[in-house]
Protein backbone atom coordinates (compact mmCIF):
# COMPACT_ATOMS: atom_id res chain seq x y z
CA UNK A 1 0.00 0.00 0.00
CA UNK A 2 1.46 3.17 -0.89
CA UNK A 3 2.04 6.02 1.45
CA UNK A 4 -0.39 8.72 2.11
CA UNK A 5 0.50 12.26 -0.08
CA UNK A 6 1.72 14.19 2.78
CA UNK A 7 3.96 11.49 3.69
CA UNK A 8 5.31 11.49 0.15
CA UNK A 9 8.87 13.26 -1.01
CA UNK A 10 9.19 15.91 -3.64
CA UNK A 11 10.46 14.08 -6.64
CA UNK A 12 9.65 10.59 -5.40
CA UNK A 13 8.60 7.95 -7.69
CA UNK A 14 5.37 7.58 -5.59
CA UNK A 15 5.03 11.52 -6.25
CA UNK A 16 4.94 11.12 -9.82
CA UNK A 17 2.67 8.32 -9.93
CA UNK A 18 -0.01 9.82 -7.67
CA UNK A 19 -0.66 12.34 -10.75
CA UNK A 20 -1.31 9.46 -12.89
CA UNK A 21 -3.47 7.83 -10.38
CA UNK A 22 -7.18 7.69 -9.78
CA UNK A 23 -6.14 9.94 -6.65
CA UNK A 24 -5.54 12.51 -8.65
CA UNK A 25 -8.82 12.16 -11.01
CA UNK A 26 -10.63 12.62 -7.97
CA UNK A 27 -9.18 15.74 -6.87
CA UNK A 28 -9.39 17.14 -10.13
CA UNK A 29 -13.47 15.55 -10.37
CA UNK A 30 -13.54 17.68 -6.28
CA UNK A 31 -12.64 20.27 -8.05
CA UNK A 32 -14.28 21.11 -11.05
CA UNK A 33 -17.81 20.18 -8.98
CA UNK A 34 -16.98 22.73 -6.68
CA UNK A 35 -16.58 25.19 -9.42
CA UNK A 36 -19.76 23.48 -11.11
CA UNK A 37 -22.08 24.32 -8.16
CA UNK A 38 -20.84 27.74 -7.58
CA UNK A 39 -22.60 28.81 -10.62
CA UNK A 40 -26.27 28.35 -8.51
CA UNK A 41 -26.46 31.48 -6.98
CA UNK A 42 -25.78 33.17 -10.86
CA UNK A 43 -28.41 30.65 -12.45
CA UNK A 44 -30.79 31.29 -9.34
CA UNK A 45 -30.70 35.14 -9.78
CA UNK A 46 -31.78 34.85 -13.29
CA UNK A 47 -34.73 32.38 -12.90
CA UNK A 48 -35.97 34.34 -9.48
CA UNK A 49 -37.66 37.18 -11.97
CA UNK A 50 -40.16 34.01 -13.41
CA UNK A 51 -40.51 31.29 -10.92
CA UNK A 52 -40.37 30.72 -7.55
CA UNK A 53 -37.58 28.96 -5.34
CA UNK A 54 -40.00 25.91 -4.75
CA UNK A 55 -40.46 25.47 -8.67
CA UNK A 56 -36.80 26.16 -9.37
CA UNK A 57 -35.86 23.15 -7.61
CA UNK A 58 -38.48 20.93 -8.88
CA UNK A 59 -37.41 21.48 -12.61
CA UNK A 60 -33.77 21.40 -12.13
CA UNK A 61 -34.69 18.05 -10.42
CA UNK A 62 -36.76 16.30 -12.93
CA UNK A 63 -34.56 17.52 -15.63
CA UNK A 64 -31.72 16.48 -13.88
CA UNK A 65 -32.84 12.75 -13.12
CA UNK A 66 -34.15 12.58 -16.87
CA UNK A 67 -30.13 13.15 -17.77
CA UNK A 68 -29.15 11.36 -14.97
CA UNK A 69 -31.50 8.43 -16.38
CA UNK A 70 -29.72 9.07 -20.01
CA UNK A 71 -26.03 8.26 -18.61
CA UNK A 72 -27.12 5.26 -16.23
CA UNK A 73 -28.60 3.83 -19.67
CA UNK A 74 -25.15 4.71 -21.04
CA UNK A 75 -23.07 3.24 -18.77
CA UNK A 76 -24.64 0.10 -18.22
CA UNK A 77 -24.96 -0.81 -22.17
CA UNK A 78 -20.67 0.06 -22.09
CA UNK A 79 -20.59 -2.08 -18.58
CA UNK A 80 -21.72 -5.24 -20.48
CA UNK A 81 -18.58 -4.96 -22.61
CA UNK A 82 -16.35 -5.23 -19.45
CA UNK A 83 -15.07 -8.24 -17.75
CA UNK A 84 -17.67 -9.78 -15.17
CA UNK A 85 -15.35 -8.78 -12.49
CA UNK A 86 -15.72 -5.31 -13.09
CA UNK A 87 -19.09 -4.87 -13.70
CA UNK A 88 -20.76 -5.69 -10.49
CA UNK A 89 -20.43 -2.49 -8.22
CA UNK A 90 -23.25 -3.08 -6.51
CA UNK A 91 -22.26 -6.02 -4.37
CA UNK A 92 -20.91 -5.90 -1.29
CA UNK A 93 -17.61 -7.64 0.00
CA UNK A 94 -19.56 -11.19 0.43
CA UNK A 95 -20.75 -10.79 -3.12
CA UNK A 96 -24.43 -10.52 -2.41
CA UNK A 97 -26.41 -7.05 -2.19
CA UNK A 98 -28.25 -5.86 0.74
CA UNK A 99 -30.85 -4.30 -1.84
CA UNK A 100 -33.32 -3.42 1.30
CA UNK A 101 -30.22 -1.07 2.79
CA UNK A 102 -29.48 0.00 -0.31
CA UNK A 103 -33.08 1.02 -1.04
CA UNK A 104 -33.25 2.79 2.27
CA UNK A 105 -30.01 5.05 2.10
CA UNK A 106 -31.17 6.10 -1.67
CA UNK A 107 -34.75 7.06 0.07
CA UNK A 108 -32.53 9.07 2.83
CA UNK A 109 -30.38 10.58 0.40
CA UNK A 110 -33.29 12.11 -1.56
CA UNK A 111 -35.05 13.24 1.27
CA UNK A 112 -32.46 14.59 3.54
CA UNK A 113 -31.66 16.57 -0.02
CA UNK A 114 -34.38 17.90 -0.33
CA UNK A 115 -35.56 19.38 2.96
CA UNK A 116 -31.95 21.25 2.82
CA UNK A 117 -32.56 22.46 -0.18
CA UNK A 118 -36.22 23.62 0.37
CA UNK A 119 -35.55 24.64 4.26
CA UNK A 120 -32.47 26.64 2.47
CA UNK A 121 -35.12 28.25 0.18
CA UNK A 122 -37.66 29.13 2.59
CA UNK A 123 -34.85 30.38 5.20
CA UNK A 124 -33.81 33.25 2.57
CA UNK A 125 -36.63 34.59 2.25
CA UNK A 126 -36.74 34.89 6.11
CA UNK A 127 -33.51 35.90 7.02
CA UNK A 128 -30.52 37.50 5.14
CA UNK A 129 -28.49 35.57 2.52
CA UNK A 130 -24.74 36.70 4.91
CA UNK A 131 -26.70 35.29 7.78
CA UNK A 132 -27.58 31.99 5.94
CA UNK A 133 -23.94 31.88 4.60
CA UNK A 134 -22.42 32.10 7.80
CA UNK A 135 -24.68 29.32 9.36
CA UNK A 136 -24.16 26.95 6.68
CA UNK A 137 -19.93 27.70 7.13
CA UNK A 138 -20.68 25.05 9.79
CA UNK A 139 -21.70 21.92 7.59
CA UNK A 140 -18.43 20.74 8.09
CA UNK A 141 -18.52 20.59 11.43
CA UNK A 142 -21.61 18.55 11.68
CA UNK A 143 -19.92 16.18 8.91
CA UNK A 144 -17.76 15.30 11.15
CA UNK A 145 -19.62 15.11 14.36
CA UNK A 146 -21.72 12.93 12.35
CA UNK A 147 -19.21 10.99 11.09
CA UNK A 148 -17.42 10.44 14.47
CA UNK A 149 -20.97 9.43 16.13
CA UNK A 150 -22.28 7.23 13.73
CA UNK A 151 -19.06 5.71 11.70
CA UNK A 152 -16.77 5.17 14.41
CA UNK A 153 -14.59 7.99 12.48
CA UNK A 154 -11.80 8.94 14.52
CA UNK A 155 -9.48 12.37 13.55
CA UNK A 156 -5.86 13.28 13.61
CA UNK A 157 -4.94 16.74 15.49
CA UNK A 158 -3.93 17.69 12.15
CA UNK A 159 -7.34 17.35 10.75
CA UNK A 160 -9.00 19.06 13.20
CA UNK A 161 -6.40 21.99 12.89
CA UNK A 162 -6.99 21.75 9.35
CA UNK A 163 -11.04 22.07 9.78
CA UNK A 164 -10.82 24.68 12.31
CA UNK A 165 -8.81 27.04 10.07
CA UNK A 166 -10.85 26.40 6.92
CA UNK A 167 -14.20 26.93 8.84
CA UNK A 168 -12.81 29.93 10.70
CA UNK A 169 -11.97 31.64 7.49
CA UNK A 170 -15.36 30.49 5.81
CA UNK A 171 -16.60 31.89 8.99
CA UNK A 172 -14.31 35.68 8.60
CA UNK A 173 -15.73 35.77 5.12
CA UNK A 174 -19.50 36.01 6.24
CA UNK A 175 -19.58 37.42 9.56
CA UNK A 176 -18.51 40.68 8.61
CA UNK A 177 -21.61 40.77 7.08
CA UNK A 178 -23.73 39.14 9.51
CA UNK A 179 -26.56 40.81 10.99
CA UNK A 180 -28.78 40.17 14.03
CA UNK A 181 -32.42 41.02 14.28
CA UNK A 182 -34.89 39.32 16.19
CA UNK A 183 -37.14 39.42 13.01
CA UNK A 184 -34.45 37.15 11.44
CA UNK A 185 -34.52 34.35 14.19
CA UNK A 186 -36.99 32.00 12.52
CA UNK A 187 -34.97 32.42 9.29
CA UNK A 188 -31.41 31.92 11.14
CA UNK A 189 -32.83 29.02 13.02
CA UNK A 190 -33.93 26.99 9.65
CA UNK A 191 -31.13 28.23 7.71
CA UNK A 192 -28.69 26.16 10.39
CA UNK A 193 -31.19 23.13 9.93
CA UNK A 194 -30.65 23.10 6.51
CA UNK A 195 -26.73 23.12 7.43
CA UNK A 196 -27.59 19.85 9.51
CA UNK A 197 -29.33 18.21 6.65
CA UNK A 198 -26.58 19.38 4.60
CA UNK A 199 -23.70 17.81 5.93
CA UNK A 200 -25.18 14.22 6.54
CA UNK A 201 -25.73 14.44 2.21
CA UNK A 202 -22.01 13.57 1.51
CA UNK A 203 -22.09 10.56 4.44
CA UNK A 204 -24.56 8.99 2.87
CA UNK A 205 -23.38 9.45 -0.88
CA UNK A 206 -20.28 8.26 0.15
CA UNK A 207 -21.67 4.66 1.72
CA UNK A 208 -23.54 4.30 -1.36
CA UNK A 209 -20.95 4.84 -3.51
CA UNK A 210 -19.52 1.76 -2.25
CA UNK A 211 -22.62 0.26 -3.95
CA UNK A 212 -23.60 2.16 -6.83
CA UNK A 213 -22.56 4.28 -9.26
CA UNK A 214 -22.57 8.22 -9.42
CA UNK A 215 -25.05 8.18 -12.06
CA UNK A 216 -27.41 5.21 -10.64
CA UNK A 217 -27.33 7.30 -6.73
CA UNK A 218 -28.01 10.92 -8.76
CA UNK A 219 -31.12 9.80 -10.52
CA UNK A 220 -32.63 8.16 -7.11
CA UNK A 221 -31.73 11.14 -5.35
CA UNK A 222 -33.44 13.72 -7.71
CA UNK A 223 -35.97 11.18 -8.48
CA UNK A 224 -36.97 11.56 -4.79
CA UNK A 225 -36.19 15.35 -4.65
CA UNK A 226 -38.94 15.77 -7.57
CA UNK A 227 -41.70 13.40 -6.14
CA UNK A 228 -41.37 15.89 -2.77
CA UNK A 229 -41.24 18.82 -4.09
CA UNK A 230 -44.28 18.23 -6.48
CA UNK A 231 -46.79 18.98 -4.20
CA UNK A 232 -44.95 22.47 -3.17
CA UNK A 233 -45.71 23.77 -6.88
CA UNK A 234 -48.85 22.74 -6.73
CA UNK A 235 -50.08 24.50 -3.55
CA UNK A 236 -47.92 27.51 -5.03
CA UNK A 237 -49.30 27.80 -8.82
CA UNK A 238 -48.26 31.41 -9.04
CA UNK A 239 -44.91 31.57 -10.91
CA UNK A 240 -44.07 27.77 -11.05
CA UNK A 241 -43.39 27.66 -14.66
CA UNK A 242 -40.31 29.91 -16.51
CA UNK A 243 -43.00 31.85 -18.94
CA UNK A 244 -40.02 32.23 -21.37
CA UNK A 245 -37.61 30.53 -23.54
CA UNK A 246 -35.26 32.09 -21.57
CA UNK A 247 -36.50 30.90 -18.20
CA UNK A 248 -36.57 27.16 -19.38
CA UNK A 249 -32.92 27.29 -20.96
CA UNK A 250 -31.81 29.09 -17.75
CA UNK A 251 -32.86 26.06 -15.42
CA UNK A 252 -31.75 23.89 -17.99
CA UNK A 253 -28.23 24.94 -17.85
CA UNK A 254 -28.92 25.43 -14.63
CA UNK A 255 -29.58 21.18 -14.40
CA UNK A 256 -26.63 20.51 -16.85
CA UNK A 257 -23.71 22.66 -15.09
CA UNK A 258 -25.42 22.59 -11.22
CA UNK A 259 -26.97 18.85 -10.99
CA UNK A 260 -25.48 16.66 -13.64
CA UNK A 261 -21.67 18.41 -13.66
CA UNK A 262 -21.73 19.66 -9.99
CA UNK A 263 -23.08 17.31 -7.81
CA UNK A 264 -22.20 14.28 -10.48
CA UNK A 265 -18.49 14.49 -10.08
CA UNK A 266 -19.09 15.28 -5.92
CA UNK A 267 -20.58 12.27 -5.85
CA UNK A 268 -18.37 10.62 -8.00
CA UNK A 269 -15.21 11.66 -6.51
CA UNK A 270 -16.47 10.27 -2.50
CA UNK A 271 -15.96 6.90 -3.62
CA UNK A 272 -12.02 8.45 -3.34
CA UNK A 273 -12.12 11.16 -1.10
CA UNK A 274 -13.56 10.80 2.41
CA UNK A 275 -17.02 12.42 3.25
CA UNK A 276 -15.43 14.79 5.40
CA UNK A 277 -12.98 16.34 3.04
CA UNK A 278 -15.53 16.83 0.25
CA UNK A 279 -18.14 18.42 2.77
CA UNK A 280 -15.00 20.80 3.98
CA UNK A 281 -14.54 21.67 -0.07
CA UNK A 282 -17.88 23.25 0.32
CA UNK A 283 -16.55 26.41 2.18
CA UNK A 284 -14.72 27.26 -0.69
CA UNK A 285 -18.20 27.92 -3.02
CA UNK A 286 -18.90 31.49 -1.72
CA UNK A 287 -15.61 32.57 -2.83
CA UNK A 288 -16.34 30.92 -6.53
CA UNK A 289 -19.63 32.24 -6.41
CA UNK A 290 -18.09 36.10 -5.80
CA UNK A 291 -15.47 35.80 -8.19
CA UNK A 292 -18.32 34.76 -10.60
CA UNK A 293 -20.67 37.49 -9.42
CA UNK A 294 -17.89 40.02 -10.08
CA UNK A 295 -17.07 38.63 -13.81
CA UNK A 296 -20.95 38.63 -14.32
CA UNK A 297 -22.66 41.46 -12.51
CA UNK A 298 -20.08 43.89 -11.79
CA UNK A 299 -20.71 42.74 -8.21
CA UNK A 300 -17.52 44.33 -5.68
CA UNK A 301 -14.79 42.15 -4.68
CA UNK A 302 -11.99 43.06 -2.21
CA UNK A 303 -8.64 41.10 -1.22
CA UNK A 304 -10.15 39.90 1.94
CA UNK A 305 -11.71 37.14 -0.40
CA UNK A 306 -8.80 36.40 -1.96
CA UNK A 307 -7.06 35.96 1.58
CA UNK A 308 -10.15 34.37 2.66
CA UNK A 309 -9.95 31.65 0.05
CA UNK A 310 -6.25 31.22 1.07
CA UNK A 311 -6.77 30.59 4.40
CA UNK A 312 -9.43 28.14 3.42
CA UNK A 313 -7.68 26.01 1.02
CA UNK A 314 -4.99 26.00 3.28
CA UNK A 315 -7.39 24.60 5.67
CA UNK A 316 -8.68 21.73 3.38
CA UNK A 317 -4.33 20.71 2.47
CA UNK A 318 -4.02 20.52 6.51
CA UNK A 319 -7.00 18.16 6.85
CA UNK A 320 -6.31 16.01 3.83
CA UNK A 321 -2.62 15.64 5.23
CA UNK A 322 -4.12 14.75 8.38
CA UNK A 323 -6.78 11.92 7.42
CA UNK A 324 -5.95 8.72 5.77
CA UNK A 325 -8.01 8.56 2.97
CA UNK A 326 -9.52 6.43 1.04
CA UNK A 327 -8.00 8.49 -2.21
CA UNK A 328 -4.65 6.84 -1.95
CA UNK A 329 -5.96 3.07 -2.16
CA UNK A 330 -5.57 2.80 -6.06
CA UNK A 331 -6.72 -0.64 -5.72
CA UNK A 332 -10.33 0.15 -5.93
CA UNK A 333 -12.24 -0.98 -9.00
CA UNK A 334 -12.54 1.65 -11.57
CA UNK A 335 -16.69 2.94 -11.56
CA UNK A 336 -18.34 2.73 -14.29
CA UNK A 337 -19.72 6.31 -13.73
Amino acid sequence: MKAPLALRLPYSPDYFDWFASKSFRAFMALGLGLIAISFAPIFIRLCETEITPYATIFHRSWMAMLMFAGLEIISRNTSNQNLPDQKDEAANVDGKTNWKLSGILLLLLGVTFTVAVVSWAWALTQTTVANSSLLHSLTPLFTGLFAWMFWGQKFSRAFLLGVAIATGGAILLGVQEFSFNPEHLWGDAVSLFSAVFFSVEPLLAERLRERFGSSTIMFWCFAVVTVLTLPLVLLFPDGSVPVSLKGWLTILAMAVVCQVIGHGLLTYCLKYIAAEIVSLSYLLVPVMSSVEAWLFFNESLTWLSAIIFTVVLGGIVISVSGLTPRVTADSVATPTS
